[in-house]
């Protein structure tokens, strides 16, 4: 069902009751509006326009809520819209990461990151987006959904669709990190020490890791 909405109220609605970032863009990838409790950029992209275009992939479906991740280990949903009067373009909400303090970011921060200021930069930025775990986020999408359609979603179809483009890995993402974010969709026991002690490290100016 197609019902009128302002496009503007729905992102500030959202963005309040999920506690993240939520942005539209154009169907060329331009921000038209968004809604945060602040305006971070990330140290990893030039620009605001260029972090979220990259978890766009090929083929992807429309009307649908999909997970995704960045090189970066960020977490997005999304939904591609198409056959809505009020609406063309894509709802992104996020970034956000889960869990904070995991053994793929100080693995990834170790390999990737000689510096000390580097590294403290990226933490900083880090500590700045919400926690929210995959589940949630794919339930945020499947209420926006909602909110946009009219239209009641099974949240079994849409994790198994979710599931099934998983598996074909984005030609944007290094294979090294496709692992990281396979395993961070798995539930593991993380190694609380790792964690610690290179935070640790980071905070008394350490580089000796």
């Amino acid at each position: 069902m197609n019902t009128s909405i302002d496009i503007q109220h729905l992102c500030d609605l959202a963005h309040k009751a999920f506690n993240a970032p939520v942005h539209i863009l154009s169907a060329d990838r331009k921000i038209l509006y968004h809604s945060t409790s602040d305006n971070v950029c990330s140290p990893f992209y030039s620009s605001k326009e260029e972090h979220l275009s990259d978890i766009y992939q090929e083929n992807d479906p429309f009307n649908l809520p999909l997970f995704r991740s960045n090189n970066y280990l960020e977490n997005f949903v999304l939904i591609h819209i198409e056959n809505h009067d009020d609406i063309k373009g894509t709802i992104i909400i996020g970034p956000t990461i889960h869990p904070k303090d995991s053994d793929d970011m100080i693995i990834k921060f170790q390999k990737e990151f000689k510096s000390n200021d580097n590294i403290q930069e990226r933490l900083a930025y880090y500590q700045c987006l919400s926690e929210i775990k995959k589940t949630t986020l794919i339930d945020m999408g499947i209420l926006l959904h909602y909110m946009i359609f009219n239209e009641k979603l099974d949240v079994d179809i849409v994790l198994e669709k979710n599931k099934v483009l998983e598996e074909i890995p984005n030609k944007n993402v290094k294979p090294d990190l496709y692992i990281l974010k396979r395993r961070q969709n798995k539930p593991k026991t993380h190694n609380m020490s790792l964690v610690n002690d290179f935070f640790s490290t980071i905070k008394e100016g350490n580089k000796k890791s």
